[in-house]
């Protein structure tokens, strides 16, 4: 879950509906990218570390060198929306 609000009830109320993880703005580039891996790692373990650039979960895939996001038909270039973390 991505919020702005970042008092405790809030991250509690987040992950107890179900979020997996809770980050608040503005945040880092690499802060969310270990956040995806530490969630690739509990969800999928040793297939999320193939010593690829692509990454894949059920529905996106992810591919570090490209950056790009593929999701079904659409295509996000990431090098695109550099600021859009900030």
């Amino acid at each position: 879950m991505l919020a702005i609000r970042d008092d405790e009830m809030d991250k509690v109320l987040g992950l107890e509906m179900g979020a997996d993880d809770y980050m608040t703005k503005p945040f880092g580039k690499r802060e969310l990218l270990s956040r995806i891996r530490a969630l690739l790692r509990r969800a999928y373990g040793e297939l999320s570390n193939t010593g690829s650039d692509a990454v894949y979960t059920r529905d996106i895939m992810i591919n570090r060198s490209l950056g790009r996001a593929i999701r079904g038909d659409k295509t996000i270039n990431l090098h695109e929306h550099r600021g859009w973390y900030k």
